[in-house]
């Protein structure tokens, strides 16, 4: 099984918030990849690779579990004690990363 962390986020816009629709993940210092969410849900269930999130206040990681959020299927990683999101809080993925990494 395959760890990445993930750095940063797709979003589209939702009522009055954003879901994540994909994600730009790195693997023990490789480049940065692409992942949808999709891709995401189905390696967790599988239990192909697992992702995870870097705490910003504590340096622990974050697990990456499945969500369901206004009906909708995404992915969420919340530190224990918290209700905070720390997919929420990470940069954009811009389309000009995306071409340079190709």
């Amino acid at each position: 099984m395959a760890e990445y962390q993930v750095v940063c986020v797709e979003r589209k816009p939702a009522a009055g918030h954003h879901h994540i629709v994909g994600i730009g993940v790195r693997r023990s210092g490789k480049t940065l990849e692409r992942r949808s969410v999709k891709d995401v849900r189905r390696a967790i269930k599988n239990k192909e690779d697992s992702f995870y999130t870097i705490d910003t206040t504590t340096g622990e990681k974050v697990v990456v579990s499945r969500h369901k959020c206004c009906g909708e299927k995404t992915i969420a990683s919340v530190p224990r004690g918290s209700e905070t999101d720390n997919l929420a809080g990470l940069t954009s993925c811009s389309r000009l990363m995306w071409f340079m990494v190709r």
